[in-house]
């Protein structure tokens, strides 16, 4: 198993396992267990902590497959250790997380969806 940081084209960081290269036939890296980096800033600490969330917005599943174009691949790093303890800790969460952290309403609970003034979803039944 390789895992890897990748810094894409558009600033995001992601770590993943890589499942395949891209090669000359197919210019795109296939990862699973991907996720972004995130910064947070506390503004009372002076401090930038960073978390780890699924790359891919309501993929809850760690064994899902992704894949990368290698053409937004900026650069690629091993991660370091502490960082590494840290992404094994969030892929097994996520693991027992399982399918029940999501939790969508049934299509047709709903009439129509609204957005209010700073395009937040609105649910109107």
């Amino acid at each position: 198993m390789e895992i890897k940081q990748f810094k894409l084209d558009n600033n995001e960081e992601v770590f993943a396992e890589v499942v395949e290269w891209n090669s000359e036939k197919n210019d795109e890296v296939v990862i699973r267990q991907a996720l972004r980096v995130v910064a947070v800033d506390s503004m009372d600490e002076s401090m930038r902590y960073f978390t780890f969330k699924p790359w891919m917005a309501m993929e809850n599943d760690p064994s899902a497959l992704h894949t990368i174009k290698s053409k937004h691949i900026v650069g690629i790093s091993n991660p370091s250790k502490i960082a590494m303890t840290y992404y094994y800790d969030v892929i097994e969460e996520m693991k027992n997380y399982g399918e029940e952290g999501l939790e969508l309403l049934p299509h047709d609970d709903y009439e129509e969806v609204d957005f209010d003034s700073d395009h937040t979803p609105i649910q109107i039944h």
